[in-house]
């Protein structure tokens, strides 16, 4: 979908640095993003916007649901990434 390919690259690119390497971690379960590692975005149409983008992590892949714009998109993102706690190993 060019429209959350779209607000993908406008988050990027509008973020600060934390919140990137929050994007990255959610998204990888890795602090470091590889330059010839992609991340995969797929729309998830049939979830409604109530539900938050969720990563898999092994495949480096985010699932975007049906938002009807950009402040929805990006609010839900946010919450989902800022709010993970992910696998960490000590």
């Amino acid at each position: 979908n060019l429209r959350i390919k779209e607000w993908i690259t406008q988050y990027l690119k509008t973020n600060d640095k934390k919140t990137l390497k929050k994007f990255i971690f959610y998204t990888t379960s890795s602090n470091y993003q590889l330059i010839n590692e992609k991340i995969t975005i797929k729309p998830i149409m049939y979830l409604s916007s109530s539900h938050l983008p969720f990563a898999k992590t092994c495949s480096k892949m985010l699932h975007v649901p049906n938002y009807n714009d950009y402040s929805s998109f990006e609010n839900k993102l946010n919450m989902a990434i800022h709010n993970c706690i992910g696998f960490q190993m000590e």
